[in-house]
């Protein structure tokens, strides 16, 4: 009778540590994917806005591959050139994977022509893909540093150094720099960084044209503030328009999970991220 009631006993104590583990591993997978989602709909209206473009405004854009500018300031450069701003393109990386550089730059012409910038305001600095942060830092800040001081833009829109691709967030890391140690163009330019890679994001991930891009709750802090531009209609679909020349990235051969980032910055407005200075 004792053995029984041991084994019972001993059967309970398993049945309860098991329980334990489920409840521990849901409790996990939960926060898990609350860390790692994007702030709900509705939030989007706690947003301020950036500052809409001006016909004086001269706006340099910092793309670390042939499609970042489409893909993450898109619709602020329509708007820009609406207004008849002027826009600068420096695109970083020459968008080699599977040797594909010339097809990219010819998709970046044709991307960019949707969005009306001229092909005079381009500078191509032909980096090869995911390298940036191996190449000698001292030769690339010199050619950002002078772009930045012959355009003399007095906006200047680049990479979040959050971003999880090495081109991102050295581009972003290295313009920082430049930014930290010339007053001047500390104190002529508004900057505003852009997300492109990060867990989740833009979610969901698909085309819906008809929702907001909204940041991921684990970059939401006093640190940076994040600013919305809204997109009418007309605009969203322009985007749409230009974000559709690269067929190499909607390609099969990049896989589904590109196609699905390219595709769901379609969305009724883009963010952009301005560091809280005050932490300073």
């Amino acid at each position: 009778m004792k053995k029984k009631i041991r084994t019972t006993k001993t059967k309970i104590r398993k049945f309860s540590f098991f329980v334990l583990v489920l409840i521990t591993l849901l409790i996990a997978t939960s926060v898990f994917r609350w860390y790692f989602q994007v702030l709900p709909q509705p939030s989007i209206f706690l947003f301020r806005n950036v500052e809409l473009p001006k016909k004086s405004d001269r706006i340099l854009v910092f793309s670390p591959h042939p499609d970042d500018e489409t893909i993450a300031t898109g619709g602020y450069i329509l708007e820009s050139v609406r207004a008849n701003a002027s826009v600068w393109i420096v695109v970083v990386m020459n968008g080699n994977w599977l040797h594909q550089e010339q097809k990219r730059y010819k998709e970046f012409e044709e991307a960019t022509r949707v969005l009306g910038v001229a092909k005079e305001n381009f500078f191509f600095l032909n980096y090869p893909d995911d390298t940036l942060d191996k190449q000698d830092s001292y030769q690339v800040r010199a050619e950002f540093e002078k772009i930045i001081l012959e355009v003399k833009p007095n906006m200047i829109i680049f990479p979040d150094t959050r971003d999880k691709n090495p081109d991102h967030y050295t581009t972003g890391k290295i313009i920082k720099e430049i930014i930290a140690e010339n007053s001047a163009i500390a104190n002529n330019a508004t900057l505003y960084q852009y997300l492109v890679h990060y867990h989740g994001y833009p979610s969901p991930n698909k085309l819906a044209p008809q929702l907001y891009l909204l940041p991921p709750i684990r970059l939401v802090s006093f640190d940076y503030e994040w600013k919305r531009v809204m997109l009418p209609q007309e605009i969203e679909e322009q985007k749409l328009e230009a974000i559709l020349h690269y067929k190499s990235q909607l390609s099969r051969l990049r896989g589904p999970f590109s196609r699905k980032i390219l595709l769901g910055f379609v969305r009724q407005n883009e963010l952009f991220t301005v560091e809280n200075q005050e932490k300073e």
